[in-house]
């Protein structure tokens, strides 16, 4: 029914959302922990399944995508607009992305996966590759230029991944693990680790935050009056992103 389309696509860009801030949190978490194996099982299927579910939702992103393009008159009219569509800015990103996932699931499958810190730092690497990606889908120009707009965007969904990912993923398994084993050294680390990365990625995020606000100013406020804004520019950020 075509009527489902928005709702559709709002709940497919949030699975995918939680999917990839999940997987980065997964490998952050893994890093946080330093030597300790202590739940590099239970990471790794976190890890497998956030893949799994990447897999089934970006071709549905990228159809939906083409649903948006018609109207979202109906379903034959989406499916048929498919190749029309992935000639665009949005669906090269959306398949771009989509090819790093299946080498993040064989990532997530090879068993020294989370075992050796470099093996890591190359999921790492995989995520970052999907992010870049990510951060081109659904921004349009500015001047023809996409860089700035992508870049902070980079910057927003890197800060979210860090900050959301790695908390949900060590309250739910990391440090129930480390406390149901008593491992108090490693905890106090692993405390530490997380505290730091937090507090890099709220940073990243009120920039990303000021950059988006500025830009919305900018295009509408005559240079004049750009001094008198910047305050107010700052607190609306600083109350959004903390």
């Amino acid at each position: 029914m075509p009527e489902l389309f928005p709702t559709m696509r709002i709940c497919v860009a949030a699975l995918c959302d939680i999917a990839y801030a999940t997987a980065v949190g997964v490998l952050l978490n893994r890093l946080w922990l330093g030597k300790s194996s202590v739940c590099n099982h239970q990471l790794r299927i976190c890890l497998s399944a956030c893949s799994t579910l990447l897999l089934l939702v970006l071709p549905l992103q990228l159809f939906l995508l083409a649903a948006s393009m018609t109207g979202d008159s109906s379903w034959a009219d989406a499916r048929h607009a498919v190749p029309d569509v992935v000639t665009t800015h949005a669906a090269r990103a959306l398949i771009g992305s989509f090819c790093f996932v299946p080498c993040l699931l064989l990532f997530a499958c090879f068993s020294p996966s989370l075992t050796q810190i470099r093996a890591v730092f190359l999921g790492m690497g995989l995520l970052a590759g999907f992010i870049a990606c990510r951060a081109c889908y659904g921004h349009a120009a500015s001047d023809g230029n996409f860089t700035l707009r992508e870049g902070s965007q980079f910057l927003h969904l890197s800060s979210i991944a860090i900050w959301g990912g790695g908390i949900v993923v060590a309250g739910l398994i990391t440090i129930p693990h480390l406390v149901s084993e008593d491992k108090s050294d490693e905890l106090a680390l692993f405390g530490k680790n997380l505290s730091r990365a937090v507090t890099v990625a709220l940073a990243g995020r009120f920039r990303s935050l000021f950059r988006t606000q500025l830009d919305q100013v900018l295009d509408q406020v005559p240079a004049s009056q750009v001094p008198v804004l910047s305050y107010l520019i700052v607190d609306e950020s600083a109350q959004q992103g903390f």
